[in-house]
């Protein structure tokens, strides 16, 4: 019929792909789709498909899209300042989640207790960080202090950290732990000097070195379980 609009193929694919996500949740999608929709939240108008494949083909994987900086994210033509801040949003909104969801056992008396905290603790962290968590006499929990970002453990940590965060915190006992991005679990001869040098310190202010856990990933290894301490 004259003056009738041509009928547009793509009308309503976004409502129809966001009901199914609604109806089946994400098992129904694939990464390229699900990077699709996640781009509707900041190009309201235009097809994200192309965008999406460009993304994923350009940093290999989604969660690599998600771990890629905003510099690196505005690189890839098309990307502007607002869809790479809204994609960093989305990943660090992720970091929150799992901290928050981190299930803290008041009674830590045991590796696979701590190690479970500190594997949930520490996830999405791409960049190495060295910590504290803090346990009274009865080894229960007072408080996980993040000491460094960004450097190994040892000398660059700063001795002085840990003995203020556990001072300030009232601990009996420490587990000592720092995460390797790299997901080689095994210690490095410098993570078991520092190890040897922070259980030193810690008890001329009679505060125990319970353990020094390595976290990569979803895993952990304890030195103590290993038998480094």
């Amino acid at each position: 019929m004259d003056g009738e609009k041509e009928k547009n193929p793509h009308e309503g694919h976004r409502e129809r792909m966001l009901d199914k996500l609604r109806r089946c949740g994400v098992e129904a999608f694939d990464d390229e789709q699900m990077m699709e929709m996640l781009l509707y939240l900041t190009i309201p108008r235009n097809d994200t498909k192309g965008m999406a494949r460009k993304l994923l083909r350009e940093f290999g994987s989604f969660s690599r899209v998600l771990d890629a900086t905003i510099p690196e994210l505005t690189q890839i033509n098309g990307v502007g300042a607002k869809t790479a801040t809204m994609i960093k949003l989305v990943q660090e909104s992720f970091k929150v989640y799992y901290r928050d969801k981190c299930d803290v056992d008041m009674l830590m008396d045991s590796v696979d207790k701590y190690g479970t905290y500190l594997v949930c603790r520490m996830f999405g962290i791409t960049e190495e960080v060295v910590g504290v968590v803090c346990l009274d006499g009865r080894n229960r929990f007072l408080a996980y202090k993040q000491l460094a970002t960004g450097v190994t453990i040892g000398v660059e940590t700063g001795t002085r950290k840990i003995v203020e965060a556990v001072l300030k915190c009232g601990a009996a006992g420490v587990v000592l732990t720092h995460n390797h991005p790299s997901g080689l679990l095994f210690p490095s001869e410098e993570d078991l000097k520092a190890t040897q040098l922070i259980k030193s310190l810690l008890e001329t202010i009679d505060v125990r070195l319970l353990d020094h856990v390595i976290v990569s990933g979803d895993e952990y290894m304890s030195m103590f379980q290993w038998g480094y301490m």
